[in-house]
């Protein structure tokens, strides 16, 4: 039973070290930024979604040790991971447009937020999506670890436009 988990163990510690290191960079950039009170709504939003995106990988990643070491078979190890994991992209997406729509109220709407509507939002439902196939109807962990990269990935397209943006 252990021996599945021992051999993606790797991954999950990978992904979990590089979000970890992904969130201490973002905000090592930030901390060399000007005076705090002159940030934007948008920035403050921005970053926010990197950490939640950063730690929620680590978290995510870290969770399927202690549900194995509790007893809990391999199945049910893909429902529960999978099954959170679906979750949180699912009140994400819902989180996520509450954000663009009081940003856009306010006069500051997001950056690059086409591509964010119509690109990392629909992609985080359709994974969220394949997570809940893959734990649920196939009881494997493949869309769970797809589900981690793309929370990773988020967070990491999210830094860049923070770069990038605040060079250009």
């Amino acid at each position: 039973m252990l021996k599945e988990i021992i051999v993606g163990q790797d991954y999950f510690l990978t992904v979990s070290g590089l979000a970890l290191a992904l969130a201490g960079f973002s905000g090592l950039v930030s901390s060399f930024r000007s005076d705090a009170s002159s940030w934007k709504a948008q920035d403050i939003a921005g970053h926010r979604f990197i950490f939640e995106n950063s730690f929620s990988a680590c978290f995510f990643a870290l969770l399927p040790f202690p549900v194995l070491f509790s007893g809990a078979s391999l199945s049910l190890l893909s429902k529960i991971c999978g099954g959170l994991l679906a979750a949180f992209l699912i009140i994400q997406l819902a989180v996520q447009g509450v954000r663009i729509a009081r940003l856009r109220r306010e006069g500051n709407p997001a950056r690059m937020e086409k591509q964010l509507v119509f690109i990392i939002l629909p992609v985080s439902a359709i994974t969220g999506l394949l997570i809940i196939y893959s734990s649920f109807c196939q009881e494997l962990m493949w869309g769970f670890s797809w589900g981690l990269l793309w929370l990773l990935s988020i967070a990491g397209i999210q830094f860049f436009v923070f770069i990038w943006k605040g060079i250009n």
